[in-house]
């Protein structure tokens, strides 16, 4: 693990895949008490209209020249991520990220007041949506219910048929976000540890 600072390695499990949680367990790994996780999804039929308030629009991320600002909204959204310009043109240009897929709303003013990645899975026809999050200065406003109905238009309209999006099960906002959308919960994810050697 050359060049790795970090004293743990994570992975996740179904709680319902009890395969893979006794054979994690056989091997040592120690289920996080801390935190579970709520897959939800969504058929993409019948979906909404976005409703934006006046002034703001959704559009693709332009790229890396967009970098500093994008990493402002993710910071904006979660105030413990430690986001820079540098760091997020560094996941800009690896591979797996595209600018179009990463949709932002833009506010009056111009800066960026919400955003979501979408990550695709063409064989099953379902889009993830990870993260989703909105800059504390432009919440309570609907930004990212009207950003995922938005995206989820283009996604039927690009021939996927289901949506999936993950919530900490305490993060009430988030829950009540998705269920607003229409997300229905649909399996419980528990994260699982590993300790590194020293």
């Amino acid at each position: 693990m050359d060049g790795v600072q970090a004293k743990r390695v994570w992975a996740d499990a179904f709680r319902c895949d009890r395969l893979t949680v006794e054979l994690l367990e056989r091997l040592g790994w120690t289920q996080d008490q801390s935190s579970t996780w709520t897959e939800n999804r969504l058929r993409l039929v019948d979906l909404p209209a976005p409703l934006l308030p006046a002034g703001y629009s959704i559009r693709t991320a332009r790229g890396i020249e967009e970098a500093d600002a994008l990493a402002g909204v993710h910071r904006g959204a979660f105030p413990k991520a430690k986001w820079t310009g540098e760091l997020y043109r560094k996941v800009m240009q690896s591979p797996g990220y595209y600018a179009d897929r990463e949709y932002v709303v833009e506010a009056p003013d111009g800066s960026l007041a919400a955003f979501t990645l979408t990550w695709h899975d063409l064989i099953n026809k379902t889009v993830l949506f990870e993260p989703v999050g909105t800059h504390a200065d432009h919440r309570r406003k609907g930004l990212a219910r009207a950003l995922l109905h938005y995206v989820m238009q283009q996604m039927a309209a690009a021939g996927l048929e289901q949506a999936v999006v993950v919530n900490d099960v305490s993060n009430v906002a988030s829950r009540s976000l998705y269920r607003a959308c229409g997300f229905l919960p649909w399996q419980q994810i528990d994260d699982y540890y590993k300790e590194l050697p020293s």
